[in-house]
């Protein structure tokens, strides 16, 4: 009997294993320096994708994904709703457009780039999209197909909540 329970408590030894950091199929790993703890966050490479800027009826902005030779980084920060209080939706998010050909890059003039902010809520007069102009981007090698981004921004027409973006994804 001893033996029987020592050759199943080795072989259970030998097929304990950790699990993966990066499950099979996913492309990036998200590595947000802080996610507000009332909402949650996700990212999204979109490959073969590109923004194209649009003009409402008022003039506003806003972005359409379209198909493209580019790379498109979508973070999303969603607010966990009040269940008390109506209208209490609340959501960010941050697209980044990267240049397949040339994905090391660091901008500190970010009117260059096209990188945009939504902000989605029941703020009168302070949602939509804006143009990110003022941060830095930073996306460096870390191995072979795999980056590293850091985008740090400030918004001058509407408050937000995330600031600072960390992102480590695979081609």
């Amino acid at each position: 009997m001893r033996v029987l329970i020592l050759i199943i408590f080795f072989f259970l030894l030998a097929n304990c294993r950790a699990k993966e950091s990066i499950p099979n199929g996913h492309k990036y790993k998200n590595s947000i320096t802080e996610c507000p703890q009332d909402g949650t966050c996700k990212t999204e490479l979109l490959k073969n994708k590109s923004l194209k800027y649009l003009k409402g009826s008022l003039g506003e902005l806003y972005i359409e994904v379209v198909d493209g030779n580019l790379l498109v980084l979508k973070f999303e920060y969603k607010r966990n709703e009040i269940p008390s209080m109506a209208d209490s939706n609340y959501v960010e998010q941050v697209y980044v457009q990267i240049d397949n050909e040339n994905l090391e890059t660091q901008e500190s003039d970010l009117r260059k780039t096209n990188i945009i902010f939504a902000r989605f809520c029941y703020c009168k007069g302070q949602t939509g999209y804006y143009k990110i102009k003022n941060g830095t981007l930073t996306i460096k090698r870390v191995k072979d197909k795999t980056y590293h981004l850091i985008l740090d921004f400030t918004l001058e027409e509407v408050p937000q909540i995330i600031s600072k973006i960390e992102e480590t994804f695979t081609l």
